[in-house]
């Protein structure tokens, strides 16, 4: 997201901005992933990582795809001394290290836009940043009682700005609440946009989202499924992406629908991601946290029903045009819907236009640095 960001405020403004890629991010963060088809399988990822670089870097050559002059690589060098202080001396080590590693950058730059970690290296520095945290910075990261917990918390204390549209009670508890700027992302309307599709024979259904139970929900969404093929004829495509595949895999089995359920077997870069979105009636998200997420905001930018779970804590949060489900049987009845084609939402795609476009992040992110 961040590479998003960088590219429409260098083609939209006169600032002169740089993306620092922080060594310690996945492979998806790599700016190619926004720009070009990639797709990799999740298990290669984590098993052979060196086989899953060389996919990257033959997508990146086959599509002839440059990185800009304005993207910045400081790699960190990792020695067998690190391992074993980590491991006996300090279990924060690798995380000061990685942190660290970048104060000396910032110092070059009069402003810093960053995450939770980011945000640390730029509280280090000594430089003014506003922060976009990963929904882990501010859930689960900024409450923990250690190194990464305690700087997270200071740095978004002292951070400018917190550029976010959920976690109202977690901003409340961390008493920032008066620094959210709502408009958190920059959703590229002109690449995430709907595509002419031929019908689908039967409605589908795609899981964009991770595969997680505990988290997404993702098992709410898998039962909820199966009671709709009593009724229905449909058919449900998931991303083998996340930590509960197998147990997907054998839910599906146990609930006798494995011939209504396709996997795509792979991690998808973002235009691969905007075919699937564009090739699927409605589009399954976070059943469980509460908080809708940049995949949901990109589905509705394709104009497709989204069927995701939001605790309406502000007003964006309660204008959002999806089909809010969080037990089972809301699921089921959302689904139902999709099927029925009744009682939708309508507007998805301009209410991100209104909310989530360049124009408005870009305006919200200028009053910031205007600010002292």
């Amino acid at each position: 997201m961040n590479y998003v960001i960088a590219k429409h405020l260098r083609k939209r403004t006169e600032y002169n901005v740089d993306l620092l890629l922080q060594d310690y991010n996945s492979i998806y963060d790599h700016p190619a992933w926004e720009d070009i088809p990639i797709k990799i399988p999740q298990q290669l990822i984590r098993t052979k990582p060196a086989k899953a670089y060389q996919i990257l870097a033959d997508a990146i050559q086959n599509n002839r795809w440059q990185m800009p002059s304005w993207i910045k690589e400081n790699k960190i060098e990792y020695h067998t001394y690190d391992k074993i202080i980590a491991k006996y001396i300090d279990r924060s080590h690798i995380i000061k290290k990685q942190i660290t590693h970048y104060v000396n950058d910032l110092k070059n730059y009069d402003f810093v836009f960053t995450d939770g970690f980011g945000a640390i290296s730029a509280l280090l520095a000594k430089v003014p940043y506003a922060i976009r945290p990963f929904g882990s910075d501010l859930d689960i990261f900024s409450f923990e009682n250690n190194y990464r917990g305690k700087m997270i918390k200071k740095a978004l204390i002292e951070g400018r700005a917190i550029f976010a549209h959920g976690y109202t009670k977690n901003l409340r508890k961390l008493g920032i609440e008066s620094k959210r700027k709502v408009i958190s992302v920059i959703i590229d309307i002109n690449k995430l946009k709907p595509l002419k599709q031929n019908r689908n024979r039967i409605p589908e259904f795609f899981i964009a989202s991770r595969l997680d139970f505990s988290i997404k929900g993702t098992d709410k969404a898998i039962r909820a499924f199966a009671k709709l093929l009593k009724s229905y004829d449909a058919h449900l495509f998931c991303l083998e992406f996340g930590s509960h595949i197998e147990e997907v895999k054998r839910l599906i089995n146990s609930l006798g629908i494995t011939d209504n359920v396709t996997f795509y077997n792979f991690v998808a870069s973002k235009p691969v991601l905007v075919e699937l979105y564009n090739k699927h009636d409605a589009i399954i998200g976070n059943l469980n946290y509460g908080t809708l997420g940049t995949t949901e905001l990109e589905a509705m930018s394709c104009d497709k029903q989204v069927i995701a779970y939001v605790k309406p804590e502000i007003q964006i949060e309660k204008d959002f045009p999806i089909m809010n489900s969080f037990y089972e049987e809301e699921i089921y009845n959302s689904m139902k819907g999709v099927c029925d084609g009744s009682n939708l939402p309508t507007g998805m795609r301009q209410f991100i236009e209104l909310n989530f476009s360049p124009e408005k992040f870009i305006a919200e992110f200028e009053e910031i640095l205007q600010t002292n």
